[in-house]
């Protein structure tokens, strides 16, 4: 799932860095917009809205967006954020615009929960620095800066970095370099380093090399359609084995607002999931409830699974299988 979210710093205090103080975190990309343009909702609250609109029939009345930030580089999507609006349909600079307002209003009221002590003009000294993927297109880009002329940010305090690049200079700056034995060194000059930005679009590796204090320079870079969603989808074909024949694809499309929270509870538990994590546990709706009951002893997922109450609980041996094919194939591709 590609999402959104923000950290900031204040200028004099670079070494310390804060996430937002919302609860929010990383949210989907989806946004939702009512029939005349105006933003209704985004992120989870725009899954959750849309969800309920179409189980009441209702969402006709309303333009859902979901994955928007990964046409700006999939090429062959590009057509679905066209520049402009048609057809009543917003346009990706439109869209986009109005997702950088809402951010920059949550990180306002982030930074003033925060850091109480902030002058009351903050509004008009936030400084943009907007990090996106290596593979964003040139048309992607000139897209991104549109969207930012249109929001209330201002265009002479933004800049675009790459994800990578972004993550180089911080491991360089903060000296995270740690070597096999699991130790903190420091990087010298002509250190060499890797950098693995694992996206939900595109997985993108490359290679660093720091040539002096002020300078650092990218040797070589992959960029492959690995990793992504791969873990999700492992997850969901295992689901679908694990009910009867159209059961998983009715609960899909019958029970968004049920199947988007069970997604949601898995990629949180995904992401903590290391050597340590004994098992995965996820609550089931009751929609899903009887059909897993009644067909665990008929499928393969009997030894890796149980149900406890209304608790689906995946032992570590079938997790590390949903992430293996991905872990394959980018361990495949980084060879430089």
């Amino acid at each position: 799932m590609a999402n959104a979210g923000f950290a900031f710093w204040r200028r004099g205090c670079k070494e310390e860095i804060f996430a937002d103080n919302l609860n929010i975190k990383r949210v989907p990309a989806a946004v939702l917009f009512n029939r005349d343009k105006t933003l209704h909702s985004f992120g989870y609250e725009a899954v959750s809205n849309h969800s309920r609109h179409a189980l009441n029939k209702k969402h006709s009345q309303y333009l859902y967006f979901r994955y928007f930030s990964l046409s700006l580089y999939e090429k062959n999507r590009c057509s679905t954020l066209c520049k402009t609006d048609c057809d009543d349909i917003p346009g990706g600079v439109h869209i986009l615009s109005q997702v950088f307002d809402i951010l920059r209003e949550r990180v306002i009221k982030s930074v003033l929960d925060i850091l109480p002590d902030t002058h009351d003009n903050i509004e008009d000294n936030i400084e943009l620095i907007l990090t996106t993927p290596a593979s964003v297109t040139d048309q992607g880009k000139a897209l991104i800066m549109e969207a930012v002329k249109n929001s209330k940010f201002d265009e002479k305090r933004f800049c675009q970095f790459s994800e990578s690049d972004a993550t180089a200079w911080l491991c360089k700056c903060q000296q995270l370099q740690i070597t096999k034995s699991n130790k903190f060194v420091h990087m010298s000059m002509s250190s060499k380093y890797m950098i693995g930005d694992l996206g939900a679009g595109k997985s993108v590796i490359s290679v660093y090399e720091i040539r002096s204090k002020t300078r650092l320079i990218r040797l070589a870079v992959r960029i492959k359609k690995i990793g992504g969603n791969s873990v999700n989808d492992e997850f969901e074909g295992f689901m679908k084995s694990f009910c009867e024949s159209g059961e998983w694809e009715n609960f899909k499309a019958d029970k968004h607002g049920e199947y988007g929270q069970l997604i949601k509870q898995f990629e949180e538990e995904k992401i903590k999931f290391d050597n340590e994590t004994e098992c995965v546990i996820l609550s089931l709706p009751n929609s899903l409830l009887g059909i897993i009951k009644d067909n665990k002893s008929k499928t393969s997922g009997g030894d890796e699974t149980d149900v406890v109450d209304d608790k689906l609980v995946i032992h570590k041996q079938l997790m590390k299988k949903f992430f293996k094919p991905s872990i394959k194939k980018i361990v495949k591709k980084i060879v430089f």
